[in-house]
């Protein structure tokens, strides 16, 4: 059933930016409906993931908060399934990626992890989900756990997943010698005079980083793991099936409120 929901999901964004864009977002890239096909199929098992985490932790119409909500493929499935959903996204990329979402009409409103005020509702969300959005961002994982755990209801969850810096990949580009952090560019990026780090994934955590994170902001582990965005090929199939889940690509936190 979920499946169906999300292709049929998945086939409305793709046509929505069939016949409306290309756009280019605040990094200078071009959604467009290739690029949105991309990443829908790269997502698909953590859009799966997330939601029956949703789903097992909340009840039927739950409030959802999705921070950092892209294109909305997970509010999308969730607002079939009768659950009051909404979601936020930075204001550079607002009018680019959540048009589609807001057609549908789910709220999304505009905020920035770095703002200590912003116009949603504090401590009133029965779960807010936090998926691929700390690797993006510039402050540390407990201020970041700490902005997010101000929308939870008391009761509620906080779901993380981030890209794992341990992932097989990682590792094995470590043993040749390889640097896996993302490279700065040729050219400087400035805003105004000053210098700034412009990368994608300045800093990817680890799950020691986001269990402390998580502990500090006074949330009570719920569950942790470890899964993979897509099975790959049969070589690299065998190697997770023998290695321990610590190496996956990606890694899935909750966090309860007391």
């Amino acid at each position: 059933m979920q499946n169906t929901q999300l292709n049929q999901i998945e086939n409305y964004l793709i046509a929505y930016f069939e016949q409306h864009g290309p756009f280019v977002d605040s990094w200078g890239v071009a959604i467009d409906a290739a690029h949105v096909r991309q990443y829908l199929e790269h997502s698909r098992s953590r859009f799966l993931l997330l939601y029956d985490r949703v789903k097992k932790l909340s009840t039927p119409g739950a409030c959802i908060l999705d921070i950092g909500t892209a294109y909305g493929a997970l509010p999308l499935m969730l607002q079939a399934d009768g659950y009051d959903v909404s979601g936020t996204e930075i204001e550079a990329c607002y009018d680019v990626y959540t048009r589609p979402l807001r057609e549908r009409g789910v709220p999304v409103h505009t905020c920035s992890l770095y703002e200590k005020t912003c116009q949603i509702s504090e401590n009133h969300y029965d779960v807010v989900v936090a998926s691929e959005v700390f690797e993006h961002i510039f402050i540390n994982i407990e201020a970041a756990v700490r902005m997010c755990s101000r929308f939870i209801a008391p009761g509620g969850v906080l779901i993380v997943t981030t890209p794992n810096l341990y992932a097989l990949p990682n590792l094995f580009r470590i043993t040749k010698g390889e640097n896996i952090c993302e490279p700065f560019p040729e050219s400087p990026v400035y805003q105004g005079t000053v210098v700034v780090d412009n990368r994608c994934h300045p800093r990817e955590p680890t799950m020691p980083e986001l269990r402390h994170a998580m502990i500090a902001n006074h949330l009570q582990i719920a569950e942790t793991g470890y899964f993979n965005r897509v099975a790959g090929r049969l070589l690299k199939r065998m190697a997770y099936a023998v290695l321990p889940d610590k190496v996956c690509e990606h890694i899935l936190i909750v966090g309860r409120k007391k």
